[in-house]
């Protein structure tokens, strides 16, 4: 019998799966990982006797950090061998995050020298939403045909999203994409299991839940006069666009208190010195 629960996420998840793999080799628990969902199987107790097993928990600082969850769907066979999944798990995933000019992407490819495996989200989303049939399908389908030569045509696009009343369009494209790259983000993860860490560039990691995917979340904070300036000399885009494409964001006070580390990058902010720190905890 599996009982499933899942990890409050403001806890140390690394420290709680370390008490369950020590319970684990004294031979009290056995576990297993789906996603964020753990499935503790009791060994020596019976199926009446739950409530042992979660005193146990309890009494290892463990039991407190858990939610119970609705077995769905039991196979146990299907979760016989826990040892890759116990390495997957061993790797830690990062998020990092910021709004159009923050420099997000710059701050990346630093980690990335530093031979951290980087995942862009953005470049990872582009390219689906040009090359899987299926999602193409699906967009189209939605939003009519605003592919041309195969690739979507970002004007068009634009037109439907970035407007007055295009909130929920944009809502509506995420809920339809996102699926795709979080999908390409579990290989990702899966590829890179044996890595310390690993980085997640994203602009949307709250607002399409990324960040419960993750373990620890960075937030680039810039002025937003900056951030509009270094949009506009990079892209063209006027403040207007700007703050169009801002408005359906978390607010950067809101990320700035839920991200777990920040890199401040304004003018003669030593970026490179605050990622050094970040990655020296890891």
């Amino acid at each position: 019998m599996f009982n499933y629960y899942t990890l409050d996420e403001c806890i140390d998840r690394k420290k709680v799966l370390s008490v369950l793999k020590e319970l684990k080799s004294e031979g009290k628990i056995e576990f297993s990982l789906d996603g964020e969902i753990f499935k503790l199987k009791d060994i020596d107790l019976g199926e009446d006797e739950v409530e042992d097993l979660e005193q146990l928990l309890d009494d290892n600082d463990v039991f407190p950090y858990l939610e119970r969850e609705d077995d769905e769907d039991e196979n146990d066979d299907y979760y016989d061998d826990f040892g890759d999944e116990d390495d997957y798990w061993d790797m830690i995933k990062l998020a990092i995050t910021g709004e159009m000019g923050s420099g997000k992407s710059y701050c990346s490819k630093i980690f990335e020298s530093l031979g951290v495996p980087v995942f862009y989200t953005d470049d990872v989303a582009r390219m689906l939403i040009n090359q899987d049939s299926k999602l193409k399908k699906e967009i189209t389908r939605e939003f009519g045909h605003i592919y041309v030569d195969g690739k979507i045509d970002p004007k068009l696009l634009r037109n439907i999203v970035f407007v007055d009343g295009g909130e929920e369009k944009l809502k509506r494209l995420n809920e339809i994409s996102h699926p795709y790259v979080l999908r390409e983000y579990d290989m990702f993860c899966d590829a890179f299991g044996s890595q310390t860490y690993t980085l997640a560039e994203t602009a949307l990691l709250f607002e399409v839940n990324m960040h419960r995917m993750v373990d620890k979340t960075i937030y680039v904070c810039v002025d937003e006069e900056l951030r509009i300036k270094r949009t506009f000399d990079r892209s063209g885009f006027s403040r207007e666009d700007y703050e169009s494409r801002m408005k359906n964001q978390v607010p950067s006070e809101l990320k700035l208190k839920l991200c777990d580390y920040v890199i401040y990058n304004n003018e003669g902010d030593d970026v490179n010195e605050q990622i050094l720190k970040i990655h020296n905890n890891f």
